[in-house]
C-alpha cells in the first residue's frame, strides 16, 4: 500500500484461500479480503484462524471472508460473499 498499488479498504480476492493466512495479513492492512477454497477442511481451518483474531477486527481492519467453492467459478462466489 505504501507504493500505491492498493487502496485502503480495497477488495482483494484470493482464489486459493488455504487456511486464510493471506486473508489475515490483508485484513490487518485494511483490505477487504475475500478468499475462495475448494477443500472444506481448509475452509474450517481458515474460519478458526479468523476467530483467533476476532477481537482485532474493526472498521480499520476488516474481517476476511472465506467461501467454499471452485475458484474456476469465482465470480459466482465473490459478489454474494461481500454483499455486492
Amino acid at each position: 500500500m505504501e507504493r500505491g498499488l492498493l487502496e485502503a479498504r480495497g477488495r482483494v480476492v484470493d482464489p486459493f484461500g488455504g487456511i486464510g493466512g493471506f486473508g489475515l495479513v490483508g485484513g490487518w492492512h485494511g483490505l477487504q479480503m475475500v478468499l475462495c477454497e475448494l477443500e472444506e477442511r481448509f475452509v474450517k481451518l481458515a474460519e478458526e484462524n479468523f476467530a483467533l483474531h476476532e477481537r482485532s477486527w474493526d472498521a480499520k481492519h476488516p474481517r476476511p471472508v472465506i467461501v467454499q467453492g471452485d475458484s474456476r467459478r469465482l465470480g459466482e462466489f465473490v459478489g454474494p460473499a461481500v454483499g455486492r
